[in-house]
Order: C-alpha cells, then sequence, then structure tokens
C-alpha cells in the first residue's frame, strides 16, 4: 500500500514487492488495519512534499535525520522542522477525519 507513496524515491528497475494476504482468522483484524493504513496514506498524499518525503524516509524506509538530510540535500535543521510540521499535519487532518467519520449516521 505504501508503494503509492514511496514509488518516488525508489530506484529505477526496482521488483514489485509481492503481496501478502491475512490469513482467515485475522481477517478482520487485517481489514481494520488495511482502512488505518488507507487513512494514512490519503493523509501523507496531502502534505506538502517537503514534509511528506522525510517523514516516507524516515518512517517507511528507516532513514535516520542525518541520512535524509544528505539525500535531500538539506540542512539537519531543515528536516527536523519539516518533520516536526509534517508530524503536526499528519495529526490534525487524521483527527478531522476521524471526527467526521465519527458525525457521520
Amino acid at each position: 500500500m505504501w508503494r503509492v507513496v514511496s514509488s518516488e524515491l525508489a530506484p529505477v528497475g526496482e521488483d514489485e514487492s509481492e503481496v501478502e494476504f491475512a490469513a482467515p482468522d485475522h481477517f478482520a483484524e487485517e481489514i481494520d488495519r488495511a482502512d488505518r493504513l488507507e487513512l494514512v496514506e490519503e493523509a501523507l498524499g496531502q502534505l506538502p512534499a517537503a514534509q511528506r518525503v522525510p517523514l516516507v524516509l524516515y518512517h517507511l524506509e528507516g532513514m535516520r535525520y542525518e541520512e535524509i538530510a544528505l539525500k535531500l540535500n538539506v540542512s539537519l535543521g531543515k528536516i527536523k522542522t519539516d518533520m516536526f510540521r509534517g508530524r503536526e499535519a499528519l495529526r490534525n487532518k487524521l483527527r478531522r477525519r476521524m471526527a467526521a467519520e465519527l458525525r457521520m449516521p
């Protein structure tokens, strides 16, 4: 599911990852998880690239702040600021979305 967000950063010609399906006894749990991931992915897609890309590199690619700064050719301070702002924006988007869904009949 995250391939869409991180595909901009993947090397050209990289093979697609295999798709795994949940075991039947964990199916409902996996559906809930998939719904949550979809919400997060949608909210991430709404962030400016300066915030989205460092978040993806850190949380999904496992890169350290220093590595991200080098990869993006920006200062460490900018990465820290963008990560903070990105997390706050993501948190606010998700809160608004959840509040809106709770109000729906």
